[in-house]
């Protein structure tokens, strides 16, 4: 009988994008707000949902940096940190340019 394999962190942050299940810090708002940040809420939830790369901080927390395109095809960085319970989704904690 074969084995089902886990579902990978980056598998589990593109479902949750794809579901909606995303939540923005504070801080994750304000970086977006201002005047030389040229990223949305709507680039995010892209970035998520096509995310491309995820370079853990923390496995265990499952706290790390996941790469994916905006509307315009550039690549950014989210710092995110996956809740997984009952409710699960992922909170962004950070938005910045490349690498």
């Amino acid at each position: 009988m074969a084995r089902r394999r886990r579902p990978s962190t980056l598998d589990t942050i593109r479902r949750l994008a794809t579901e909606g299940r995303v939540q923005f810090t504070t801080h994750a708002d304000e970086e977006m707000a201002a005047p030389d940040c040229q990223y949305t809420r709507s680039d995010v939830a892209n970035a998520l949902q096509n995310a491309t790369e995820w370079l853990s901080q923390d496995e265990a927390r499952m706290h790390g940096k996941v790469y994916g395109p905006a509307f315009n095809g550039e690549v950014f960085a989210t710092v995110v940190i996956v809740i997984a319970d009952d409710e699960s989704y992922v909170r962004v904690i950070s938005v910045h340019p490349y690498p």
